[in-house]
């Protein structure tokens, strides 16, 4: 399940799970400046949480400004969720636990 809040560098994080045509292309949006991730609700379970690693990592892209091609960033959001989930890490908690 995926939580509704998440902490990323100290700062609280809104998750939002909104209809597809709330979201400006793709399945999903991290705002920065906001403290806002957005979600496909439509979406699987499992691609829901591949989505919200996805966001994080753009996160810390936009944050540590490391210009990273969003091909870099699919890859290591698939090979991340893969490890996690596999080996029963990827655990979010239900209050919006740190993370």
């Amino acid at each position: 399940m995926i939580p509704n809040k998440v902490k990323f560098l100290g700062h609280e994080y809104g998750v939002m799970q909104v209809p597809a045509n709330d979201l400006e292309g793709g399945n999903g949006e991290a705002w920065l400046k906001k403290c806002q991730i957005k979600i496909d609700r439509d979406l699987p379970e499992s691609r829901k949480e591949a989505v919200l690693i996805h966001e994080i990592l753009e996160l810390i892209d936009a944050h540590f400004e490391l210009e990273l091609p969003h091909q870099k960033i699919e890859t290591l959001e698939e090979c991340l969720y893969v490890i996690l989930k596999e080996t029963g890490l990827l655990v979010f908690p239900v209050d919006g636990g740190k993370l």
